[in-house]
């Protein structure tokens, strides 16, 4: 506060009071200290400012405003924490300190993070002869420098005599003997920490000849579904095995043999093996597996009955167009050969002709194809034998038979095509059978004149059924017209009183 006095010879007066004010921007007397810390540490930063009225702090890593957060405290105050800190945190760390006045920012204080060692990649056991070379290796991580120290059986190792880089990342043991062997780890040590690999075991065994394949994998065809099993037999010691299907390795295949259950087609492709020791290794030949589907039938034979005499065939069909299908039609169970009254006995249908009652029996074929074969369900023949086609107790002339749509009648008497006159009973005969074009079936015959007979179909030679009862005429002829229009049906004539 300010005042004057002004006085002279008279006197004196003193004036009002004048106040003045200094108003001071921030300043920093205590800058914020760089700080190194370990992995997932705290660090604290602090800052010691004046200045007039109110100072407001902002705190910046690398020239980026921070921000409290997960980890960050403090960043608009005079100290800042950090904790749990990575090695993202690291970086430069400083203050911006404001008043009305003015601002000031701090020098940067920086945050180290040192890492503790970590293994990378382990140790890797060996098996190796004696007189061989071995390196064990690690790979490890953390913050430099690193430190290695190599063990076996947990006593620490020194470089002299058949050792050497025992402190660093890479151990080597030359000409190794049998007094070798055993468990072999590294500890990785740094300012911050240190860590253990796991132990990688070295086994030395006597000098070994390579491996040698006795026994080649065999090539195989099989059907879809089944099993297909490959194997070696290999001399030589410690032997391990890898197989291949089209040059690439199986994952788990590591045995003297291999198996696929349950084959698809997709498993088709070609095999092989490779075997090592530790004196070497050796590839078998290629052994090709062929996985295909077995012959399905689309229609089996079936059973049916036909007439002594007459012909007879038995088909069979097999679903898609499989390559290299072969046939063999059996009779109960026994194979049959053409010759004779049988051929086509390996195609898909068989024919029998001039049927004999010897031929009935159970059909069969079986289907082969380059996998496998199936063979179908029997199919059985009823040979039926006729009766009365020369008279007799059931008083019947003659018996004829059409077969589809031909035109022309076979006689079951002599199994030709020509007509049978028959003494007794009668005279009645079948004289012509023609298939007209709306499906029925005309007959004619002769006989006695003024004569009558009965003429009967049946579809089995069992069940007869009388269709038409004719008088002879003068001339010795009759006529009928059957109109049931079956593309199998037999006939015979009865006389009639």
């Amino acid at each position: 506060n300010y005042f004057v006095v002004v006085s002279n010879a008279f006197g004196s007066v003193t004036s009002a009071t004048a106040s003045v004010s200094v108003n001071v921007p921030p300043s920093i007397s205590s800058q914020p200290a760089s700080q190194t810390v370990t992995l997932g540490g705290s660090a604290s930063f602090s800052v010691t400012a004046s200045g007039s009225g109110s100072l407001a702090y902002q705190w910046f890593k690398n020239g980026t405003k921070i921000s409290n957060a997960t980890g960050i405290a403090g960043a608009t105050s005079a100290t800042l924490s950090v904790t749990g800190v990575t090695t993202n945190s690291a970086g430069s760390y400083t203050v911006t300190i404001t008043n009305l006045y003015g601002s000031v920012t701090s020098v940067a204080a920086a945050l180290t993070v040192q890492v503790p060692p970590g293994i990378a990649t382990q140790p890797v056991g060996r098996t190796v002869a004696t007189g061989s070379n071995v390196t064990f290796t690690v790979s490890a991580t953390g913050t430099a420098p690193l430190n290695y120290q190599w063990f076996k059986n947990g006593g620490a190792l020194a470089d002299g005599g058949n050792i050497s880089d025992s402190t660093t990342a890479a151990l080597t043991v030359s000409g190794v003997s049998t007094n070798d062997a055993g468990n072999y780890s590294v500890t990785v040590s740094n300012p911050v920490g240190s860590t253990n690999s796991a132990s990688a075991p070295l086994t030395v065994v006597l000098p070994t000849a390579a491996p040698v394949i006795l026994t080649q994998p065999a090539s195989l065809v099989i059907a879809v579904g089944a099993t297909a099993n490959f194997s070696i037999t290999a001399s030589g010691a410690n032997l391990r095995y890898q197989w291949l299907k089209n040059g690439k390795k199986i994952a788990g295949a590591t045995n003297f043999t291999y198996t696929i259950v349950n084959a698809k087609t997709n498993n088709s492709g070609s095999f092989a093996v490779t075997v090592t020791n530790i004196a070497g290794s050796v590839s078998s030949t290629a052994a090709t597996l062929t996985v295909a589907p077995l012959p399905v039938f689309a229609a089996q034979p079936v059973s049916h009955k036909a007439t002594n005499g007459f012909n007879t065939k038995f088909s069979a069909k097999i679903k898609g167009s499989l390559p290299l299908l072969s046939y063999q039609w059996f009779k109960n169970g026994g194979p049959l050969t053409d010759g004779g009254n049988i051929s086509g006995s390996q195609t898909s249908t068989l024919f029998i002709s001039n049927l004999s009652l010897t031929d009935a029996g159970a059909y069969s074929i079986r289907v082969s194809n380059r996998v496998g074969s199936v063979t179908s369900s029997n199919a059985l023949l009823t040979v039926i034998g006729h009766t009365g086609d020369g008279g007799g107790n059931d008083n019947v002339a003659l018996l004829i038979q059409l077969l589809g749509g031909k035109t022309a009648a076979k006689t079951l008497a002599n199994a030709t095509a020509q007509a049978i006159v028959v003494t007794p009973p009668s005279a009645l005969n079948f004289s012509g059978i023609v298939r007209n074009a709306d499906g029925s079936v005309t007959l004619t015959g002769t006989g006695p004149a003024g004569s009558n007979c009965v003429v009967q179909a049946s579809a089995d030679l069992t069940a007869w059924t009388g269709i038409a009862t004719n008088t002879v005429g003068v001339g010795g002829q009759w006529q009928m017209t059957d109109t049931a229009r079956a593309d199998i049906r037999f006939y015979r004539l009865k006389t009639a009183p």
